[in-house]
C-alpha cells in the first residue's frame, strides 16, 4: 500500500512538444502542501507530476510517475488501494512481494481496460497515458475520496488533484464562474455547489465520483461506472444475521484503513459513527500492541452552555471518555484551542481550499485536529463523517413515510402510535405530524404557498437580481434545493439524496486539501463502498426497529461501543462554542462588514440592505440565536477575502507558450 498526495499532468493531444516550464509551474503550485517528495516525467507531448506522501512502508519505494516502456503506458496516481490481498491473488503475486498501489492499478488497467476501477477498492484518482492509443484514461473512486480537476481544449488536456496548478495551463488568466457563485451564495446549507462537475473557475472542471474519463484528439468522454442505488434488497431471517453481516463488512472497512508506517489518529466525538469507528479500530490495533491517537474538539474554558441539555450535548467529553475507559490503547487529546476562532484563520483556510467555503463554524476545530494529529506523527486520520448517511441512518419520519408508500398501513399506524407514546407526544401534535408525512407534497406546497410567502432565498444573502440572472429559482426547484416547505421522503428517495455526487465532492475537497496541507491522509470507513452497498440494500425495518432510530448500528455495536454512547439519543454539537469564541473579534468583524458594504464589486453578488439589517439585529455582541445570520456574515467576508486573492491571480503572467 502507498499514497501519492497530489498529481498533475499536461498533455498536448496533437503530439506537439511541450515546454518544461509548464510542468514546473504546475508543480510550484504544490509548494504550500506538505509532501515528502515531488517527482516529474517529461516525454515529448507529455508531462506528469506527483507529490508523494509516505504513508506506508511500500510507499517508500513508490515510483511515480511511472513509465512502462514495453506497453507504452505512463501513470501518475493519487491512490491508496485497500483490496490488495484480493488483487495479489488475481494477478498471481506472491504475498511477500513488494508491490506498490500504482503497480496494482497499472496491472488492473492492462487486464480490464476501462473497467479496471470496478476491481479496485480504496481512495484513488489516477491518470494513464496510452501511447499506442494516443489516449488519456482517468478514474476517480466510487465516492470521490480524492479530488480530481481537469481543463480541456481541442489541443490540450491538463489534470490535477488541486485547482491552482491548472491555472498554468489555461489560455489566459483564470476567470470566475458566476453560475457557480450564484449557486454557492443561494444555497441555505453549508453545501458549496449543486453541480459537481463545475468549479468556481471557468474552464476548470471536476471529474465526478465513480467516473472514468477518456480523452483523445477527437473527444472527451465521461462515464459513470458505479451507483449505490437500485440495489437488490438484502433478506435475512433474523436480526442477528443482519448484525453479523454488517459487523463483518464494517470490521474490514476499518481494518484496511489502519495500515501505515506511522501512527493512526481519529477525529472522535461522543456520537455513534466516529465512536463505532474508534471502538473497532482500537480493538484491532490493541491486538498488534498499537495505540489509537484520538482527537476531540471541546469548548473553551469560558464557555457558557445555553443549549437544551435534554437534547443537545455541547461538551462531549464524558461520552468520549467512556470509549477511552473501555479501550486502554486510546490516547485521547481534548482540544479546546484557546484563543482561536474561525474568523482569525479564514485567509489561511481559503488558501488551503482554493475557493470560498461555508463550513464556517466547523473550520477552526477541524483544522486544529489536522494540525495536532500531524504533530503527533499520524499518517492516517480516521473519521465517521459519512456515518449519518450509511451505518447509522434511520430516521423515524423516513421509516413511516416508507411504510405508508409501501401500503403497509396497519404497521404504519401502529408504529406511529408507538413512537408518540415512547416520546410522550400529545395526540394532536402526533396527528399533525402524521398528516404532514402522508400528505402529497404538491398539496402541502400549494397550501403552504397560500398561507405564507415561501421565498427559497430567504436564508441566503444573495443579490436577488444576480440570482435571477442565473435562474436560481428554476434550477433549485428542479433539483429540490432550499425546499419550502420541507419534503418528507421515503427510504429510497432519501438514498438518492444522500448519495448525490455533489455531497461526495464537497467532503472530498475539504478532506483532500486539509490532509495535503498537513501531510496526512483522511480515511472514513463509513464511506467505504462495501459499507454503503450493504446499508443501501437494507429494508427500512433494519434502520428503525421498535421505534428505535438508528437501530442497526445500536444493535450491532452492543458489547463494542459503551452503552453510554450506543444508547444515547441526544445530539452532539462539536462547534457549540464557535459564536462565543468570536466575541473578542466581534468589533473587528463589524468593521470588516462595514467595509464590505462599501465594496461596489460585492454589490453584484450580495443583498446589501439585508446584510445591514442583520448587522443591526446582532448589535453589540452575537449570541446563539444569531447562528445562521452570523454564519452568513462570515461567508460575506470569506468571499471577499477569496475575491481579493483572486484579483492577484488575474494579474499574473505566464512565461511559456501553451501551444
Amino acid at each position: 500500500m502507498g499514497m501519492s498526495g497530489a498529481i498533475v499532468g499536461f498533455i498536448n493531444l496533437h503530439n506537439n512538444y511541450i515546454e518544461k516550464n509548464i510542468g514546473q509551474a504546475m508543480l510550484n503550485r504544490l509548494n504550500i502542501y506538505k509532501l515528502d517528495k515531488i517527482k516529474d516525467f517529461y516525454k515529448d507531448n507529455i508531462f506528469m507530476g506527483c507529490g508523494l506522501l509516505h504513508i506506508t512502508e511500500e510507499s517508500l519505494s513508490e515510483i511515480l510517475p511511472f513509465y512502462d516502456e514495453i506497453k507504452g503506458l505512463i501513470i501518475t496516481a493519487d491512490a491508496i488501494i485497500d483490496n490488495r490481498e484480493e488483487l495479489f491473488l488475481k494477478f498471481n503475486i506472491d504475498k511477500g512481494e513488494n508491490v506498490s498501489d500504482s503497480e496494482l492499478i497499472l496491472k488492473a488497467y492492462k487486464k480490464w481496460g476501462e473497467n479496471c476501477p470496478k476491481y479496485l477498492i480504496g481512495d484513488f484518482s489516477f491518470a494513464i497515458w496510452n501511447e499506442k492509443k494516443q489516449e488519456l484514461f482517468c478514474a476517480r473512486d466510487y465516492v470521490g475520496s480524492r479530488s480530481f480537476y481537469y481543463s480541456y481544449s481541442e489541443d490540450n488536456i491538463s489534470f490535477s488533484t488541486l485547482m491552482k496548478p491548472l491555472f498554468e495551463t489555461l489560455n489566459g488568466s483564470p476567470t470566475l464562474n458566476k453560475q457557480w457563485i450564484a449557486d454557492f451564495l443561494s444555497l441555505e446549507t453549508i453545501a458549496h455547489e449543486i453541480d459537481c462537475e463545475k468549479t468556481i473557475y471557468n474552464d476548470i472542471y471536476e471529474l465526478p465520483p465513480a467516473s472514468i474519463m477518456i480523452v483523445n484528439k477527437s473527444e472527451l468522454a465521461i462515464k459513470q461506472y458505479w451507483s449505490p442505488l437500485n440495489l437488490e434488497e438484502i433478506k435475512y431471517n433474523t436480526d442477528k444475521e443482519y448484525e453479523n453481516a454488517f459487523n463483518n463488512i464494517f470490521q474490514e472497512a476499518v481494518r484496511c484503513r489502519l495500515r501505515t508506517k506511522n501512527s493512526v489518529g481519529i477525529m472522535v466525538s461522543g456520537g455513534l459513527d466516529s465512536g463505532s469507528v474508534a471502538s473497532v479500530a482500537a480493538d484491532i490495533l490493541s491486538k498488534a500492541n498499537k495505540e489509537l491517537k484520538a482527537y476531540t474538539s471541546v469548548p473553551v474554558k469560558s464557555f457558557k452552555n445555553v443549549f437544551n441539555k435534554r437534547t443537545v450535548i455541547a461538551d462531549e467529553r464524558e461520552y468520549v471518555q467512556a470509549i477511552v475507559d473501555k479501550y486502554k490503547n486510546i490516547n485521547i487529546n481534548y482540544i479546546s484551542a484557546e484563543g482561536t476562532n474561525c474568523y482569525k484563520e479564514m485567509g489561511n483556510f481559503i488558501e488551503i481550499m482554493e475557493q470560498p467555503y461555508k463550513f464556517i463554524e466547523n473550520s477552526q476545530w477541524v483544522d486544529e485536529i489536522y494540525k495536532e494529529s500531524a504533530k503527533d506523527n499520524c499518517s492516517v486520520l480516521l473519521s465517521g463523517s459519512f456515518g449519518n448517511f450509511s451505518i447509522s441512518y434511520g430516521h423515524i419520519y423516513t421509516h413511516l413515510k416508507t411504510l405508508f408508500d409501501e401500503g403497509k398501513l396497519i404497521k404504519f399506524l401502529k408504529e406511529a402510535k408507538e413512537y408518540g407514546e415512547r416520546n410522550k407526544l400529545p395526540f394532536k401534535y402526533l396527528s399533525k405530524e402524521v398528516g404532514r408525512i402522508i400528505c402529497p407534497y404538491k398539496i402541502r406546497k400549494i397550501v403552504s404557498d397560500f398561507l405564507v410567502e415561501n421565498d427559497i432565498l430567504e436564508g441566503s444573502l444573495v443579490n436577488k437580481d444576480f440570482a435571477k440572472e442565473w435562474k436560481i429559482h428554476n434550477r433549485f426547484i428542479t433539483n429540490e434545493y432550499n425546499e419550502k416547505p420541507k419534503k418528507f421522503r421515503n427510504l429510497e428517495e432519501m438514498r438518492v439524496e444522500m448519495s448525490k455526487p455533489e455531497g461526495f465532492t464537497h467532503t472530498a475537497a475539504i478532506e483532500t486539501k486539509f490532509s495535503l496541507y498537513y501531510g496526512i491522509i483522511s480515511r472514513d470507513p463509513t464511506r467505504d463502498k462495501r459499507v454503503i452497498e450493504f446499508c443501501y440494500s437494507l429494508p427500512t425495518t433494519q434502520m428503525v426497529k421498535g421505534n428505535e432510530q438508528r437501530s442497526l448500528i445500536r444493535r450491532s455495536m452492543e458489547g463494542v461501543l459503551p452503552d453510554k454512547v450506543r444508547l444515547n439519543e441526544k445530539w452532539g454539537l462539536q462547534s457549540s462554542d464557535w459564536i462565543q469564541r468570536l466575541h473578542p473579534s466581534w468589533s473587528e468583524i463589524q468593521e470588516d462588514i462595514n467595509e464590505f458594504l462599501e465594496n461596489k464589486a460585492m454589490g453584484e453578488f450580495f443583498y446589501m440592505d439585508k446584510i445591514k439589517e442583520i448587522l443591526k439585529d446582532i448589535g453589540q455582541i452575537p449570541n446563539e440565536n444569531h447562528w445562521e445570520n452570523l454564519r452568513n456574515l462570515l461567508i460575506c467576508l470569506n468571499f471577499l477575502e477569496f475575491y481579493n486573492e483572486f484579483l492577484g491571480e488575474e494579474n499574473k503572467e505566464k512565461v511559456y507558450n501553451l501551444s
